[in-house]
């Protein structure tokens, strides 16, 4: 009302979506071109219980990834807490050999650095896990469309884009906008 009554703007072709939305528009629009590399979606789209459970069997197996966290493993909330912080770390798009790399060349506390390694050797466990058995988070799915953002016939006809966010904005949100 107010964008119309006092700042004399129409709403027609006015769209209000969350950023899931967005993608998955985006998504649809690119397939319905019949674009070659639209078709069907690369994964499934999963949610963050399914992380945890596979943070629980890489617990259960043990190794040298799971390693710094041995020896919390009885820790009410440890799955939760892991995947909290390796989801922080996807969304803000930090590629974990990068990272690795950072953390060899001793550009963090000693006392970090152990779980650090562990922390991003879990995140390109679960990374090489998400690729074989076809799944990934709604951010893959925004990552995924970032590409078709110029191409958007969808996109092209509005002159404005407005986005209202909070201070939770992710590196993956941020670059689709940029796009």
């Amino acid at each position: 009302w107010l964008l119309c009554a006092e700042h004399s703007c129409a709403l027609f072709d006015l769209h209000v979506l969350t950023f899931h939305q967005f993608a998955l528009h985006l998504h649809t629009e690119r397939a319905a071109l019949g674009l070659p590399e639209a078709g069907k979606s690369p994964f499934e789209l999963v949610g963050d219980f399914f992380y945890e459970y596979l943070l629980a069997v890489l617990f259960e197996k043990g190794g040298q990834t799971v390693g710094p966290f041995a020896d919390l493993e009885g820790s009410l909330g440890l799955r939760q807490a892991v995947w909290r912080s390796l989801r922080d770390l996807l969304e803000a798009q930090v590629e974990p050999s990068v990272a690795l790399q950072a953390v060899e060349e001793g550009l963090f506390d000693e006392i970090a650095v152990t779980r650090l390694r562990g922390l991003l050797g879990l995140q390109e466990a679960l990374g090489l896990l998400s690729r074989q058995f076809g799944v990934g988070l709604p951010e893959d799915l925004a990552n995924s469309v970032i590409h078709w953002v110029a191409d958007s016939p969808f996109l092209a006809r509005f002159s404005t884009i407005i986005y209202y966010g909070f201070y939770d904005i992710t590196q993956v949100q941020l670059s689709l906008l940029e796009e």
